[in-house]
């Protein structure tokens, strides 16, 4: 029954962000971020000490959410010292998620979903704000892939990305369910969906701190798909 439901969160949320995740992954590819985000690099660095692809990296995992954020920065070519700066601070829930899901779902009020996501990015900026003294020169962007190589690439990402979803989600509700654990806030520590979507409509406190810790399901999703980390 774990197995069942878990697989069907899965797919509901391969139909929500499935598109999303490939088209994040082709535009990276491509490095078409950094020339959407241009205009933004002269703040960024200002604030928070990034060079152009990390400014475009950051934009990017705003919007991409966990665990995605961990693929676009582990395919990034950026030092070693970046990407783990900027693992510091790229993790964000899932736009969809946090607005459609709780905001609409869960609050009955998209305006609270807006409002979620809002205080997730502005206290990832804090976070990004105490890291700015690590700052690394720009790097020498590789040259585009073919169009059909980038395409093949960014589906086995993406494919890549819900397998570790799937593996982990139903790991650690498997490990809640032995530990006979109900609880809300204790359930959403071990995998965040399962518990956020269980707190009541009052809990607005209890829903940010979830989403921003992440759960330790999203943690070892996120691990797993940086090989950069996983090879130290």
């Amino acid at each position: 029954q774990i197995t069942a439901n878990t697989f069907y969160d899965v797919m509901q949320l391969f139909y929500a962000i499935f598109f999303w995740v490939f088209l994040f992954g082709i535009a990276n590819e491509m490095h078409l971020f950094e020339k959407l985000t241009s205009f933004l690099y002269p703040l960024f660095h200002f604030l928070f000490k990034l060079n152009r692809q990390e400014t475009a990296i950051y934009i990017t995992c705003i919007f991409a959410g966990y665990p995605t954020y961990a693929k676009i920065i582990d395919c990034a070519n950026l030092s070693l010292k970046s990407k783990r700066k900027l693992m510091a601070f790229c993790s964000h829930p899932s736009i969809g998620f946090t607005i459609y899901t709780l905001g609409i779902n869960l609050f009955n009020d998209i305006k609270i979903g807006y409002f979620i996501f809002m205080i997730q990015v502005l206290t990832n900026m804090l976070i990004a704000f105490f890291y700015r003294k690590e700052y690394d020169e720009q790097p020498i962007l590789d040259d585009p892939k073919p169009f059909l190589n980038t395409v093949r690439s960014g589906m086995k990402q993406t494919f890549e990305v819900f397998i570790y979803i799937f593996g982990f989600m139903l790991v650690f509700r498997i490990f809640a369910s032995m530990l006979h654990i109900t609880h809300p806030f204790v359930l959403g520590l071990f995998e965040f969906s399962a518990g956020t979507l269980k707190l009541t409509s009052h809990q607005l406190l209890l829903s940010n701190f979830l989403i921003a810790f992440s759960s330790l399901s999203v943690i070892c999703q996120s691990v797993s798909l940086c090989h950069f980390i996983v090879s130290l």
